[in-house]
């Protein structure tokens, strides 16, 4: 009775040398688990962050860019439109340069034939007047035409620059809640894996209690 009873301890405890073993080994495996998790989540979200950052540096050179291109667009418009109403100005000294000259001409013209050519000259002057006038019109029409041209095509550019970085900033955002959403993933996937660790070993060690209260 007594062999039987030694032969049996011993097999319980070759039996619990075995179950030990075996529990080590499932708590290595288990670890090695999750330290692989825990490094593909880590290169996965250095990934992630390494393209959030080129896309920052791909919107920065980007507003460099049109910002560059709105402000020499500007510059060149604010030129323009220097360069027209100096031409606007020159044009309306030189109409008044040849008007005051086709007034002396038909002045000293009527001094020598006041009689005869009064009304023919007064008629002649205010033609003269009239078609200056319109030229002078049809001239400030003209450039104020350009100048609106070119202001819209300024608001047109700074529109487009505001639009652009609206989408940039709504992409970003979207990168961001995905990484945030990838994270919180990941952080409930290392949760469950300690859990399910925590309850096998809670289990052995209640297994390991049992045997040794039968002992």
């Amino acid at each position: 009775e007594r062999r039987a009873r030694e032969g049996h301890v011993a097999s319980l405890r070759e039996l619990l040398t075995q179950e030990r073993h075996a529990r080590e080994v499932h708590q290595d495996s288990l670890q090695e688990r999750f330290s692989a998790e825990a490094e593909a989540r880590r290169l996965h979200t250095k990934k992630v962050e390494e393209r959030l950052e080129g896309e920052r540096e791909a919107r920065e050179q980007l507003r460099e860019l049109l910002s560059g291109g709105v402000a020499s667009h500007g510059v060149a418009v604010r030129e323009d439109l220097g360069r027209l109403e100096g031409s606007l100005a020159e044009l309306a000294q030189e109409h008044g340069r040849r008007h005051s000259e086709l007034k002396e001409g038909l002045a000293s013209e009527l001094g020598r034939h006041m009689q005869q050519t009064t009304a023919a000259c007064e008629g002649l002057l205010g033609g003269l007047e009239r078609r200056l006038e319109q030229e002078l019109q049809q001239e400030r029409d003209a450039r104020e035409a350009c100048a609106g041209e070119l202001q819209e095509r300024l608001q047109r550019a700074e529109r487009d620059l505001r639009e652009e970085q609206t989408a940039r900033k709504g992409a970003e955002e979207g990168i961001r809640e995905c990484l945030e959403r990838e994270k919180l993933t990941s952080n409930g996937l290392a949760t469950s894996m300690q859990e399910q660790l925590s309850n096998e070993r809670q289990a052995r060690e209640a297994q390991l209690l049992s045997v040794q209260d039968f002992l």
